[in-house]
């Protein structure tokens, strides 16, 4: 499987999370909407016909959601697990005839297309400064991906699922300008010769 994919997130916190505390238990609900710029496609990767998936689905907004619940085993060291969970669906019609997994979807022809990319993620984060206005941490993260791709033309129909673990590297920083006011920089990410 072989695709590229670009959004835009507005963010709402539902609840404002602070740096759970030594033997604290801090859960967070984030939510917020998504725009998809670009999602290209192509199943599989070296001989099957790229695709925007968006033809199928539309750009958004498309609504979505993230759980997270960090536990601190004291100042310095904490675990935080992350569920993401998302997946759009539409119907649209493809430019072009289309080869997927061997078969071949006709362009201008009602197709339903469904993305789907859940992420579950497992976080270490080590505190190596702590003061009352700063917090900087570094950490790894192992990344569970979920990620399907399906297309659907009448009583024709193929998917391609792809399960995986990714390892992250984990940065964290904090500046509270008050008490009631913080600025924070929570990164995960890793770069290879198939992305970032």
């Amino acid at each position: 499987m072989c695709f590229r994919s670009f959004c835009f997130l507005l963010t709402f916190a539902l609840s404002a999370g602070v740096p759970a505390l030594a033997g604290d238990l801090n859960l967070e609900v984030e939510s917020g909407a998504v725009w998809l710029s670009r999602n290209d496609t192509r199943i599989p990767g070296d001989t099957g016909t790229k695709f925007d998936m968006l033809d199928l689905t539309g750009n958004g907004p498309e609504p979505y959601v993230r759980l997270y619940g960090t536990y601190a085993f004291n100042d310095r060291h904490a675990l935080r697990v992350t569920i993401a969970p998302f997946e759009i669906e539409g119907t649209g019609k493809l430019k072009e005839n289309t080869t997927c997994k061997g078969d071949v979807f006709a362009a201008n022809v009602p197709t339903k297309g469904t993305y789907k990319f859940n992420t579950y993620r497992l976080t270490y984060r080590w505190t190596f400064h702590a003061t009352v206005r700063w917090r900087l941490g570094v950490g790894v993260a192992a990344l569970v991906r979920d990620a399907e791709i399906t297309l659907e033309q009448g009583s024709k129909k193929q998917s391609r699922d792809d399960l995986g673990v990714v390892p992250l590297l984990h940065l964290y920083g904090e500046h509270r300008f008050t008490d009631q006011l913080s600025l924070i920089l929570d990164i995960e990410g890793a770069a290879s010769g198939q992305g970032r």
